[in-house]
């Protein structure tokens, strides 16, 4: 198998198994209902990014709604879906996805999980992308479609796509803020922000507030 189609097929992998959570997992004794309601909103979460992410790969594929129990091949062979059609689907399940997850973890050993916070900023990473030159109003792009005729990519600009792209990147700096996120400062001996110090350490130094990424426990019991 070669590495695109290894690729492609651990996300499906992923995909499955992330419907099969949703679907069977019940809460019990040691595990109780809204930590089984927050795993099954990262599932949701997990399921839109790997859609998502094949589209940008591979621009037409097929969207993966279910986990199919069948095995007949007209069950299984999906309709492959225009990239649009694929990213719209993906922001609106990111965004009900968010409004089910907390906004930072409070234990250490829950830090890096996903948190509403971070479904955003994906959620706005992936609709910037979207609403780029690469891909929108393309016109290297125009031509290509999918067996059917059924164009893959949009041949006109639309600038709507820019503005649903800021909004998604305003809310979720909104949001960030509003749960104690903030960008990563070092300072300088007179008190003043040492730009460079502030660009590196927010990479090289642990357990810093990095913007639109998770808060840790211990830094949230430091501040």
């Amino acid at each position: 198998r070669s590495s695109a189609a290894s690729d492609v097929y651990k996300r499906q992998k992923y995909i499955r198994s992330a419907y099969l959570f949703i679907k069977h997992a019940h809460p019990l004794e040691a595990v109780p209902a809204e930590e089984v309601d927050f795993m099954k909103a990262e599932c949701r979460f997990f399921i839109a990014y790997y859609n998502s992410m094949m589209a940008i790969a591979y621009g037409s594929v097929p969207i993966i709604r279910e986990a199919s129990e069948s095995t007949s091949a007209d069950d299984l062979m999906l309709k492959q879906e225009p990239f649009y059609n694929v990213i719209d689907w993906a922001d609106q399940e990111m965004l009900e996805a968010s409004k089910q997850l907390p906004a930072t973890q409070t234990e250490d050993k829950k830090y890096g999980r996903v948190t509403s916070v971070g479904c955003l900023a994906m959620r706005a990473r992936i609709l910037l992308f979207a609403a780029s030159d690469l891909v929108n109003g393309n016109p290297a792009l125009a031509n290509i479609k999918n067996i059917d005729g059924t164009p893959i990519f949009n041949s006109a600009h639309d600038p709507e796509r820019w503005k649903r792209a800021v909004d998604a990147c305003k809310l979720v700096i909104d949001e960030a803020e509003a749960s104690g996120y903030h960008l990563h400062y070092e300072y300088l001996d007179n008190g003043d922000i040492d730009p460079f110090l502030s660009y590196q350490n927010a990479v090289m130094k642990r357990w810093n507030c990095l913007l639109y990424t998770s808060p840790s426990p211990r830094d949230m019991r430091r501040s």
